[in-house]
């Protein structure tokens, strides 16, 4: 509404395989819900860099989706912290797991109307296992 703020009920789910995915299962999870509604992706573009973020802050995250659909989102995730639990098993396996908390900005477009986020708090994992 013009000039209002209003608060609605907002939760995101995004998977994608990373570039480091060795057997792709195609782990395509982009859906939203705005308000009880469930909105759902049929793309999206995660663009970041671990590198250089041993407490987790650094550069911002972007979270995209093509505009040309009913639904889209247009995101911004700032990383504040880090969680990391990396293990390694010779011969066995090996993983490395990273939690980020931080904050999200940005667009959630949802049937004509667009949802602002500014500066929510949220968290984002990338995470890597090999037997």
């Amino acid at each position: 509404r013009e000039g209002e703020e209003t608060l609605e009920p907002i939760s995101l789910q995004m998977a994608l395989d990373g570039p480091r995915a060795e057997t792709k299962v195609d782990a395509c999870k982009l859906a939203y819900w705005v308000d009880g509604q469930l909105a759902k992706l049929p793309e999206i573009s995660i663009d970041y860099d671990l590198g250089g973020m041993p407490t987790g802050s650094g550069e911002a995250w972007r979270i995209q989706s093509p505009r040309d659909r009913e639904s889209w989102v247009d995101l911004t995730f700032v990383p504040r912290h880090r969680w990391r639990v990396r293990v390694q098993l010779p011969w066995f396996y090996r993983s490395d797991f990273n939690q980020f908390y931080g904050e999200l900005s940005g667009i959630l477009h949802h049937e004509g109307v667009d949802h602002h986020l500014d500066r929510v708090y949220g968290h984002t994992e990338d995470s890597f296992l090999q037997f």
